[in-house]
């Protein structure tokens, strides 16, 4: 089973798997969110995957997973530094500006923290990277379908799940543009691979999974 992780400290459980179940639905969002308006189109998709790092960070925590020490942690804050020392110098004009830069660096910090944690724990390590696999197989086979459906003309049977597709363009999930549903697709095809080779998958459901994904790639 994807979610059979090492035994938690006592107490812990009942705190970090809701998180992790929270955090695998954001990560999901975060491929399927419909919603593409300006002047911020992929807002809310990446607002969801910072809302699935937040949640695994703090189910890891609450997991009392250690790992060992980083230095490249201070670079990260070396740059949120040089991004507000641009602010202070007039070279950023907003300070909105400035805060969102920092938001993502301090997200790109936290995922290197993560994955760290991951790389350092003893037991469990597969599960978890075999969990992230399959929530992007899933994602892939999902947009692949709505990407069908907008193929057909008939991604308003969807309603608000689905974005519309525009008359010249070509389908796209709900990810806003084709390269992202076939790079999507290609990652998802891969990572199917894995499972099949981790025994996750047996034959007939790969094929079927690769078919699907191969279709979609060439929408």
């Amino acid at each position: 089973m994807l979610l059979n992780l090492e035994a938690p400290r006592k107490g812990r459980f009942s705190f970090a798997l809701p998180l992790y179940a929270l955090g695998s639905i954001a990560f999901l969002m975060a491929w399927l969110a419909p919603n593409h308006y300006p002047p911020w189109t992929s807002f809310h998709g990446e607002a969801a995957a910072f809302a699935a790092l937040i949640a695994f960070c703090i189910a890891a925590i609450a997991r009392n997973e250690q790992g060992r020490p980083e230095n490249a942690y201070a670079l990260f804050l070396v740059m949120v530094g040089l991004v507000w020392a641009q602010w202070a110098a007039g070279q950023i004009i907003y300070v909105g500006d400035a805060t969102i830069s920092s938001l993502y660096l301090v997200g790109l910090g936290l995922a290197w923290w993560l994955g760290s944690r991951l790389n350092s724990l003893d037991g469990g390590t597969d599960n978890r990277l075999m969990l992230l696999a399959a929530l992007l197989v899933a994602a892939a086979v999902i947009s692949t379908l709505i990407a069908i459906l907008q193929w057909l003309r008939l991604e308003a049977t969807l309603g608000i799940f689905a974005a519309e597709r525009g008359p010249s363009m070509r389908p796209f999930g709900n990810l806003g543009q084709p390269n992202h549903l076939a790079t999507l697709t290609l990652v998802g095809i891969v990572l199917s691979c894995g499972l099949f080779a981790r025994r996750y998958l047996n034959a007939w459901q790969l094929g079927a999974v690769i078919a699907v994904l191969s279709f979609g790639l060439i929408l």
